[in-house]
């Protein structure tokens, strides 16, 4: 604003600034009839003559915390929470305690020396730790969720975080989860965006047991995995319903949430029961799209379909 104010219409600032915004407690506002006259008020020394200042205390509102899936991990991640925050590397630790069961690497040094982003062993289960350390974190400022939800790998740190499962019985679960999740036969992913995923559900009828949905983002965005040899037909076939629609392949081992993931979801079926607790948070499930019934988070069955 500060260098093109000259340029700006005061009327599509206001309007750009009420609806297409965020609003907070705090408002502050001024009174100008150009935007260059409000340029000079909000630099002048006498400002406060100006400017009216709201508070409106936030009614009502309530926090949901998302946990992510694959693809939210990047070269650095974590480093600069460890050095910062005792209370981050303090779950690290733990996290790296109960993995070292399993594993035959580091968590804390792979998060302080860097990691391989698609390393399929390794990448889940940093996407797990870093969401867990920063969900502790933000509790110890005060930040309390009043509901949860999580996407793939991102349901494990969710049921954490509900109360459901300890630590460490999340980290058994990520560690196995990820383990059999390598075993995955192949296959393809790519992210649809721009069309309406009940036109793509259409198309994917003649695809039967070759391709299927498997993250719904939006009404207008999903994730798509298939076998590898349909991936451009089937694009072709979604571009003859809606030419604008976009894709982005997704550069992952196998293709997840399909067909090709049923040999890793019977070895999970094996896995020992654990045995959880009721949710302390109300936590909603991404595999049956609503509010966590009983079972759920805490079978074997129930990350089977995870």
């Amino acid at each position: 604003m500060c260098e093109n104010a000259k340029d700006l219409q005061l009327a599509d600032l206001s309007y750009t600034s009420i609806y297409r915004r965020d609003h907070y407690p705090c408002r502050l506002a001024v009174a100008g009839q150009h935007a260059t006259e409000v340029l000079k008020i909000l630099e002048g020394t006498d400002v406060d003559k100006h400017v009216m200042v709201k508070y409106q205390p936030a009614k009502g509102k309530k926090y949901i915390f998302v946990f992510a899936g694959l693809g939210t991990n990047w070269h650095g991640m974590c480093q600069e929470m460890l050095k910062r925050f005792k209370v981050f590397r303090s779950v690290i630790e733990d996290i790296s305690k109960y993995l070292e069961r399993y594993a035959n690497w580091n968590l804390m040094e792979n998060l302080q020396n860097g990691f391989d982003l698609d390393d399929a062993n390794i990448a889940p289960i940093m996407t797990f730790a870093c969401e867990v350390a920063l969900f502790v974190l933000v509790e110890s400022f005060g930040i309390n969720p009043d509901a949860i939800i999580g996407q793939s790998i991102g349901e494990v740190a969710a049921a954490f975080a509900s109360g459901t499962v300890t630590l460490e019985q999340a980290v058994y679960i990520i560690y196995h989860r990820t383990r059999v999740q390598v075993q995955g036969t192949g296959g393809k992913m790519f992210v649809a965006k721009n069309i309406e995923i009940d036109k793509v559900e259409e198309i994917l009828e003649k695809y039967e047991s070759q391709a299927n949905v498997s993250v719904y983002s939006s009404p207008m965005s999903c994730t798509i995995s298939c076998d590898e040899d349909v991936v451009d037909k089937l694009k072709e076939d979604i571009k003859e319903v809606n030419t604008g629609c976009m894709f982005k392949d997704l550069n992952v081992t196998s293709a997840f949430h399909s067909h090709h993931m049923s040999n890793s979801a019977d070895e999970m079926k094996s896995c020992a029961k654990i045995i959880g607790e009721e949710p302390k948070i109300d936590i909603f499930s991404t595999v049956s799209g609503v509010k966590a019934e009983e079972g759920d988070f805490i079978t074997p069955q129930y990350w089977a379909d995870n």
